[in-house]
């Protein structure tokens, strides 16, 4: 299954889980420097709006260098944790289809591209080596277990 598909499937899963939560716990915060669920999933939205972004942008040029952002003053000024969960359950849902109709439009040759350039040791969550060649691919698998790591977090009763 490819990468746009596999995150639509992951949209489809979650999509009714993340509505059976109740606002008293989507809003909760632990202590106010902490996301509350709410404010994660805010998070994934701003990543989704990012990672579409790069991906737009490395389809254009020879090179995987693409800007980072700084994620607690994106969820802040964004304004998620005021939101109602409804609005940002749509909006996640919408981005991340969005996001996926944009991957499975980059042709197989552009998507697995290696190149040497790339600063995937800046902006990807797991861990890749700086002198490892790269591929666009791997930027959406990286952005796959993203979305399944703060998933998990928001679906976890425990957490927070």
């Amino acid at each position: 299954m490819n990468i746009g598909s596999q995150l639509k499937e992951r949209v489809k899963k979650f999509e009714p889980l993340l509505c059976t939560l109740k606002e008293g716990e989507f809003s909760f915060k632990s202590s106010p420097e902490k996301w509350s669920k709410k404010e994660i999933l805010g998070h994934l939205i701003d990543s989704a709006l990012n990672n579409h972004r790069r991906i737009m942008k490395a389809t254009q040029q020879d090179h995987l260098i693409l800007e980072g952002y700084v994620q607690d003053h994106w969820v802040k000024q964004n304004n998620y944790q005021q939101r109602s969960p409804e609005e940002i359950i749509n909006l996640w849902v919408s981005m991340n289809i969005q996001l996926a109709e944009a991957v499975e439009n980059i042709p197989e040759e552009v998507l697995y591209k290696s190149v040497k350039e790339h600063n995937f040791d800046k902006i990807c969550m797991q861990e890749f080596p700086q002198e490892k060649e790269a591929t666009l691919a791997y930027l959406m698998e990286d952005y796959l277990f993203h979305v399944d790591h703060h998933l998990n977090q928001i679906l976890n009763p425990k957490f927070g």
